[in-house]
Protein backbone atom coordinates (compact mmCIF):
# COMPACT_ATOMS: atom_id res chain seq x y z
CA UNK A 1 0.00 0.00 0.00
CA UNK A 2 3.02 2.45 0.61
CA UNK A 3 4.43 1.51 -2.46
CA UNK A 4 0.74 1.97 -4.15
CA UNK A 5 0.34 5.47 -2.03
CA UNK A 6 4.29 6.68 -3.58
CA UNK A 7 3.16 5.49 -7.02
CA UNK A 8 0.45 7.42 -7.08
CA UNK A 9 1.57 10.38 -5.56
CA UNK A 10 4.35 10.56 -8.72
CA UNK A 11 1.29 10.27 -11.40
CA UNK A 12 -0.03 13.83 -9.43
CA UNK A 13 3.24 15.53 -10.23
CA UNK A 14 2.81 16.37 -14.18
CA UNK A 15 6.55 17.01 -14.41
CA UNK A 16 7.41 13.97 -12.58
CA UNK A 17 5.24 11.59 -14.78
CA UNK A 18 6.96 13.50 -18.15
CA UNK A 19 10.45 11.99 -16.77
CA UNK A 20 9.18 8.52 -16.51
CA UNK A 21 9.46 5.43 -19.04
CA UNK A 22 6.81 4.15 -21.08
CA UNK A 23 6.61 1.00 -18.84
CA UNK A 24 6.54 3.27 -15.45
CA UNK A 25 3.32 5.18 -16.70
CA UNK A 26 1.86 1.82 -17.74
CA UNK A 27 2.35 0.83 -14.33
CA UNK A 28 0.88 3.47 -12.25
CA UNK A 29 -2.31 4.00 -14.85
CA UNK A 30 -2.84 -0.09 -14.07
CA UNK A 31 -2.22 0.62 -10.27
CA UNK A 32 -4.56 4.08 -10.59
CA UNK A 33 -7.18 2.16 -12.11
CA UNK A 34 -6.94 -0.78 -9.67
CA UNK A 35 -7.60 1.33 -6.81
CA UNK A 36 -10.17 3.05 -8.51
CA UNK A 37 -11.76 -0.07 -9.08
CA UNK A 38 -11.50 -1.10 -5.44
CA UNK A 39 -13.08 1.38 -4.09
CA UNK A 40 -16.37 1.27 -6.34
CA UNK A 41 -16.30 -2.17 -5.59
CA UNK A 42 -16.45 -2.24 -2.19
CA UNK A 43 -18.50 1.17 -2.02
CA UNK A 44 -21.43 -1.15 -4.41
CA UNK A 45 -21.17 -4.15 -1.78
CA UNK A 46 -21.57 -1.98 1.39
CA UNK A 47 -24.61 -0.35 -0.44
CA UNK A 48 -26.09 -3.81 -1.87
CA UNK A 49 -25.61 -5.18 1.43
CA UNK A 50 -27.65 -2.66 3.05
CA UNK A 51 -30.48 -2.70 0.93
CA UNK A 52 -30.98 -6.20 1.32
CA UNK A 53 -31.01 -6.12 4.84
CA UNK A 54 -33.43 -3.36 4.93
CA UNK A 55 -35.81 -5.15 2.49
CA UNK A 56 -35.47 -8.25 5.07
CA UNK A 57 -36.21 -6.07 8.33
CA UNK A 58 -39.63 -5.04 5.88
CA UNK A 59 -41.05 -8.40 5.39
CA UNK A 60 -40.24 -9.25 9.11
CA UNK A 61 -43.41 -7.13 9.39
CA UNK A 62 -44.44 -4.26 12.11
CA UNK A 63 -41.63 -1.91 10.41
CA UNK A 64 -41.63 1.67 8.84
CA UNK A 65 -41.00 1.78 5.68
CA UNK A 66 -38.66 4.73 4.48
CA UNK A 67 -39.57 6.02 8.33
CA UNK A 68 -43.23 7.01 6.92
CA UNK A 69 -45.18 4.43 6.87
CA UNK A 70 -46.11 1.01 9.51
CA UNK A 71 -46.36 -1.89 7.31
CA UNK A 72 -47.70 -4.89 9.37
CA UNK A 73 -47.39 -8.36 8.92
CA UNK A 74 -50.89 -9.16 7.97
CA UNK A 75 -50.74 -6.36 5.60
CA UNK A 76 -48.05 -8.74 3.91
CA UNK A 77 -49.79 -11.30 4.09
CA UNK A 78 -52.90 -9.84 2.28
CA UNK A 79 -50.86 -8.43 -0.40
CA UNK A 80 -48.81 -11.60 -1.04
CA UNK A 81 -51.68 -13.75 -2.00
CA UNK A 82 -51.97 -12.54 -5.46
CA UNK A 83 -51.60 -15.40 -7.67
CA UNK A 84 -48.29 -13.21 -8.90
CA UNK A 85 -46.67 -13.55 -6.05
CA UNK A 86 -47.07 -17.46 -6.28
CA UNK A 87 -44.88 -17.67 -9.55
CA UNK A 88 -42.60 -15.25 -8.07
CA UNK A 89 -41.79 -17.73 -5.01
CA UNK A 90 -41.17 -20.59 -7.56
CA UNK A 91 -38.77 -18.30 -9.11
CA UNK A 92 -37.10 -16.80 -6.18
CA UNK A 93 -36.90 -20.06 -4.51
CA UNK A 94 -35.06 -21.80 -7.79
CA UNK A 95 -32.90 -18.98 -7.75
CA UNK A 96 -31.67 -18.91 -3.89
CA UNK A 97 -31.40 -22.48 -3.86
CA UNK A 98 -28.95 -22.83 -6.58
CA UNK A 99 -26.87 -19.75 -5.43
CA UNK A 100 -26.85 -21.08 -1.71
CA UNK A 101 -24.99 -23.83 -3.55
CA UNK A 102 -22.39 -21.85 -5.32
CA UNK A 103 -21.65 -20.14 -2.03
CA UNK A 104 -19.25 -23.09 -1.06
CA UNK A 105 -16.92 -22.36 -4.10
CA UNK A 106 -13.33 -20.31 -3.77
CA UNK A 107 -13.59 -16.52 -4.06
CA UNK A 108 -12.55 -15.31 -7.42
CA UNK A 109 -13.02 -16.18 -11.11
CA UNK A 110 -14.67 -19.71 -10.47
CA UNK A 111 -16.99 -18.31 -8.11
CA UNK A 112 -18.20 -15.66 -10.34
CA UNK A 113 -18.56 -17.15 -13.93
CA UNK A 114 -21.10 -19.51 -12.03
CA UNK A 115 -22.93 -16.63 -10.64
CA UNK A 116 -22.99 -15.15 -13.82
CA UNK A 117 -24.17 -18.16 -15.18
CA UNK A 118 -26.62 -18.93 -12.98
CA UNK A 119 -28.57 -16.05 -13.85
CA UNK A 120 -28.46 -16.16 -17.86
CA UNK A 121 -29.84 -19.53 -17.28
CA UNK A 122 -32.52 -18.34 -14.41
CA UNK A 123 -33.72 -15.24 -17.05
CA UNK A 124 -34.22 -17.45 -19.61
CA UNK A 125 -36.09 -19.96 -17.37
CA UNK A 126 -38.55 -17.84 -16.92
CA UNK A 127 -38.65 -15.29 -19.27
CA UNK A 128 -41.39 -15.00 -22.30
CA UNK A 129 -41.60 -17.31 -24.97
CA UNK A 130 -40.74 -14.12 -27.42
CA UNK A 131 -37.32 -13.61 -24.99
CA UNK A 132 -36.86 -17.26 -24.86
CA UNK A 133 -36.60 -18.15 -28.60
CA UNK A 134 -33.86 -14.80 -29.15
CA UNK A 135 -31.76 -16.79 -26.66
CA UNK A 136 -32.34 -20.51 -27.70
CA UNK A 137 -30.76 -18.79 -31.41
CA UNK A 138 -27.57 -17.50 -29.58
CA UNK A 139 -27.09 -20.50 -27.52
CA UNK A 140 -24.19 -22.99 -28.59
CA UNK A 141 -24.74 -26.42 -29.57
CA UNK A 142 -23.42 -29.20 -26.95
CA UNK A 143 -22.85 -32.72 -27.01
CA UNK A 144 -23.98 -33.72 -24.05
CA UNK A 145 -27.05 -33.36 -21.78
CA UNK A 146 -24.39 -32.09 -19.30
CA UNK A 147 -21.92 -29.61 -21.09
CA UNK A 148 -20.29 -28.48 -17.68
CA UNK A 149 -18.47 -31.99 -18.25
CA UNK A 150 -17.12 -30.86 -21.63
CA UNK A 151 -14.20 -28.73 -21.15
CA UNK A 152 -12.79 -29.52 -17.17
CA UNK A 153 -11.16 -26.22 -17.19
CA UNK A 154 -14.38 -25.10 -17.07
CA UNK A 155 -16.25 -26.59 -14.77
CA UNK A 156 -19.58 -25.87 -13.36
CA UNK A 157 -19.95 -25.43 -9.33
CA UNK A 158 -21.48 -29.05 -9.58
CA UNK A 159 -18.60 -30.80 -10.47
CA UNK A 160 -16.58 -28.56 -7.87
CA UNK A 161 -18.74 -29.29 -5.40
CA UNK A 162 -18.81 -32.91 -5.93
CA UNK A 163 -15.20 -34.14 -7.18
CA UNK A 164 -12.35 -33.82 -4.75
CA UNK A 165 -10.16 -33.33 -8.09
CA UNK A 166 -8.03 -30.03 -8.49
CA UNK A 167 -9.98 -26.70 -9.28
CA UNK A 168 -9.54 -25.03 -12.11
CA UNK A 169 -7.53 -21.47 -11.04
CA UNK A 170 -7.29 -19.81 -13.63
CA UNK A 171 -8.16 -16.02 -13.90
CA UNK A 172 -9.84 -15.54 -17.23
CA UNK A 173 -13.40 -15.11 -17.21
CA UNK A 174 -16.25 -17.04 -19.35
CA UNK A 175 -18.65 -15.12 -20.75
CA UNK A 176 -21.91 -16.75 -19.61
CA UNK A 177 -23.85 -18.13 -22.46
CA UNK A 178 -26.26 -21.47 -22.91
CA UNK A 179 -26.46 -24.74 -24.32
CA UNK A 180 -28.28 -26.65 -26.19
CA UNK A 181 -28.77 -30.17 -26.21
CA UNK A 182 -31.06 -31.96 -28.87
CA UNK A 183 -33.20 -28.70 -29.50
CA UNK A 184 -33.25 -28.42 -25.99
CA UNK A 185 -31.63 -26.22 -23.26
CA UNK A 186 -29.77 -27.95 -21.16
CA UNK A 187 -28.54 -26.25 -17.76
CA UNK A 188 -25.35 -25.90 -16.11
CA UNK A 189 -26.13 -24.50 -12.78
CA UNK A 190 -29.54 -23.84 -12.71
CA UNK A 191 -31.14 -26.13 -10.16
CA UNK A 192 -35.03 -27.09 -10.86
CA UNK A 193 -35.78 -29.21 -7.96
CA UNK A 194 -39.75 -30.38 -8.06
CA UNK A 195 -42.26 -28.80 -5.69
CA UNK A 196 -44.95 -30.92 -3.90
CA UNK A 197 -46.83 -28.16 -2.28
CA UNK A 198 -47.27 -24.16 -2.59
CA UNK A 199 -44.28 -21.87 -1.37
CA UNK A 200 -44.73 -19.14 0.95
CA UNK A 201 -43.16 -16.22 -0.48
CA UNK A 202 -42.21 -14.29 2.19
CA UNK A 203 -40.47 -17.24 3.88
CA UNK A 204 -38.57 -17.54 0.30
CA UNK A 205 -38.05 -13.62 0.31
CA UNK A 206 -36.38 -14.06 3.59
CA UNK A 207 -34.31 -16.27 2.89
CA UNK A 208 -33.20 -14.56 -0.77
CA UNK A 209 -32.16 -11.82 1.12
CA UNK A 210 -29.93 -13.69 3.59
CA UNK A 211 -28.03 -16.05 0.36
CA UNK A 212 -27.55 -12.09 -1.57
CA UNK A 213 -26.03 -10.61 1.04
CA UNK A 214 -23.36 -13.81 1.45
CA UNK A 215 -22.77 -13.25 -2.15
CA UNK A 216 -21.63 -9.93 -2.05
CA UNK A 217 -19.55 -10.56 0.88
CA UNK A 218 -17.67 -13.08 -1.84
CA UNK A 219 -17.49 -10.51 -4.24
CA UNK A 220 -15.44 -8.00 -2.75
CA UNK A 221 -12.44 -10.42 -3.37
CA UNK A 222 -9.02 -9.12 -4.66
CA UNK A 223 -9.28 -10.95 -7.88
CA UNK A 224 -13.01 -8.82 -8.40
CA UNK A 225 -10.87 -5.82 -9.00
CA UNK A 226 -7.62 -6.78 -10.04
CA UNK A 227 -8.83 -8.35 -13.26
CA UNK A 228 -10.98 -5.67 -15.49
CA UNK A 229 -12.69 -8.48 -17.28
CA UNK A 230 -14.05 -9.84 -13.65
CA UNK A 231 -14.28 -6.12 -12.19
CA UNK A 232 -17.21 -5.53 -15.78
CA UNK A 233 -19.04 -8.87 -15.14
CA UNK A 234 -19.73 -8.12 -11.60
CA UNK A 235 -20.67 -5.06 -12.38
CA UNK A 236 -23.60 -6.07 -15.01
CA UNK A 237 -24.25 -8.87 -12.67
CA UNK A 238 -24.85 -6.59 -9.87
CA UNK A 239 -27.40 -4.90 -12.63
CA UNK A 240 -29.51 -8.04 -12.64
CA UNK A 241 -29.72 -8.34 -9.09
CA UNK A 242 -30.99 -4.86 -8.35
CA UNK A 243 -33.29 -4.60 -11.40
CA UNK A 244 -34.95 -8.25 -10.59
CA UNK A 245 -35.02 -8.31 -6.62
CA UNK A 246 -34.25 -5.03 -5.49
CA UNK A 247 -36.00 -2.29 -7.67
CA UNK A 248 -38.92 -4.50 -7.96
CA UNK A 249 -39.79 -5.63 -4.41
CA UNK A 250 -38.69 -1.97 -3.36
CA UNK A 251 -41.27 -0.46 -6.24
CA UNK A 252 -44.20 -2.71 -4.81
CA UNK A 253 -43.44 -1.54 -1.24
CA UNK A 254 -43.48 1.87 -1.90
CA UNK A 255 -46.76 1.68 -4.08
CA UNK A 256 -48.44 -0.53 -0.81
CA UNK A 257 -47.37 2.69 1.14
CA UNK A 258 -49.23 5.08 -0.99
CA UNK A 259 -52.23 3.05 -0.52
CA UNK A 260 -51.84 2.85 3.02
CA UNK A 261 -51.45 6.60 3.42
CA UNK A 262 -54.20 7.14 1.05
CA UNK A 263 -56.53 5.17 2.91
CA UNK A 264 -55.76 6.90 5.96
CA UNK A 265 -55.97 10.28 4.74
CA UNK A 266 -59.74 9.07 3.57
CA UNK A 267 -60.75 8.08 6.85
CA UNK A 268 -59.49 11.47 8.17
CA UNK A 269 -61.38 13.26 5.89
CA UNK A 270 -64.44 10.97 6.26
CA UNK A 271 -64.09 11.82 10.06
CA UNK A 272 -63.63 15.55 9.83
CA UNK A 273 -66.69 15.07 7.52
CA UNK A 274 -68.78 13.99 10.16
CA UNK A 275 -68.07 16.41 12.54
CA UNK A 276 -68.58 19.20 10.02
CA UNK A 277 -71.81 17.63 9.59
CA UNK A 278 -73.00 17.96 12.82
CA UNK A 279 -72.19 21.42 13.27
CA UNK A 280 -74.00 22.45 10.50
CA UNK A 281 -76.88 21.60 12.07
CA UNK A 282 -76.01 24.11 14.62
CA UNK A 283 -74.87 26.65 12.61
CA UNK A 284 -76.59 26.78 8.90
CA UNK A 285 -73.60 29.40 7.68
CA UNK A 286 -70.53 26.81 7.31
CA UNK A 287 -70.24 24.37 4.28
CA UNK A 288 -67.79 22.05 3.82
CA UNK A 289 -67.71 20.11 0.94
CA UNK A 290 -65.06 16.71 0.78
CA UNK A 291 -64.16 14.77 -2.81
CA UNK A 292 -64.11 11.07 -1.87
CA UNK A 293 -63.10 8.67 -4.65
CA UNK A 294 -65.23 5.74 -5.10
CA UNK A 295 -63.01 3.86 -7.28
CA UNK A 296 -60.46 3.22 -4.73
CA UNK A 297 -60.44 0.23 -3.12
CA UNK A 298 -58.95 -0.75 0.13
CA UNK A 299 -60.75 -3.96 1.20
CA UNK A 300 -56.88 -5.79 1.41
CA UNK A 301 -55.63 -3.59 3.65
CA UNK A 302 -55.23 -3.91 7.54
CA UNK A 303 -56.67 -1.45 9.34
CA UNK A 304 -54.07 -1.13 12.16
CA UNK A 305 -51.57 0.57 10.05
CA UNK A 306 -50.54 3.55 10.75
CA UNK A 307 -48.13 6.47 9.40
Amino acid sequence: KMQLTEDLQILDSKDSYRLLSDEQRSHLEYCAHKLQRKHRLLAVVMKRQANIQYLHRVHLGDFYWLNCVLISKQTLRNLVRQESYKQRAVSFFYLGFSLARLLNLPNGTTFINSVCQLFEEWEYYFSGSAVQSVKYVLSRNSTSNYPQTLNINNRSSLQLLTTNEPINTSKSFRPPSLSRFNNTIVYEVLQCPHLSQSLDYLQVLLSLCEVLTQLYSKLSHPDSYTNKSLYDAIVKLDLRIKHHFINLVSKELTELSFRIMRRDLLDVRGSRSTINNNNESVNTNSTVTYFTNPAFNLDTIDKSDNY
